[in-house]
């Protein structure tokens, strides 16, 4: 099962803040570190998985992003998750995911909710767990500003987060 993700690429504070709450409240922080998961454990083949996502990457230009609001998901009797969710470049993110889930990928994209694009700081076993962190996070204004300039293709291994390579945005203006 192969994933695409994009890992963020923002300002040492922006991050030391989403880590510390992923510390201590989600339990794939040692999995792997703050993400957009762009495409979802697909069953296909490494090389032509890569070359799929390498095609798109050359045509896509870097995406800014900021993340300002957190909201709460839940999936499956009582489990919730808390998300930060970009403004700005949702857009281009959820663009982005389309077209990942055009050609090889297309068999596994799932239309039974739109795609919303997001950096994953908890899980709770019950969602009014969630909303109280969702809550705090909401009680004041915040903007986490960065970019996503690379996208990574990797697979789930032994509980870690396994990288098979790294692949620049870059489309030229």
């Amino acid at each position: 099962m192969l994933f695409t993700v994009a890992t963020p690429d923002w300002e040492p504070e922006a991050e030391a803040r989403v880590q510390t709450c992923r510390c201590d409240n989600d339990p794939q922080y040692s999995l792997i570190g703050p993400h957009f998961t762009l495409t979802f454990g697909a069953p296909v083949k490494q090389a032509p998985c890569i070359e799929h996502v390498r095609a798109i990457a050359c045509e896509v230009s870097p995406i800014s992003f900021v993340l300002r609001r957190a909201q709460v998901l839940t999936s499956g009797p009582g489990l919730a998750h808390v998300f930060l969710v970009p403004d700005e470049g949702a857009g281009a993110l959820v663009a982005l995911h389309d077209r990942l889930y055009s050609g090889l990928l297309s068999p596994w994209l799932s239309r039974d909710e739109a795609f919303l694009p997001h950096v994953t700081v908890a899980a709770f076993d019950h969602p009014s767990s969630a909303q109280v962190l969702a809550d705090r996070w909401n009680a004041r204004p915040f903007a986490l500003a960065g970019h996503v300039r690379t996208l990574t293709v990797g697979r789930l291994v032994d509980h870690r987060f396994d990288v098979l390579t790294q692949l620049p945005l870059e489309r030229r203006a």
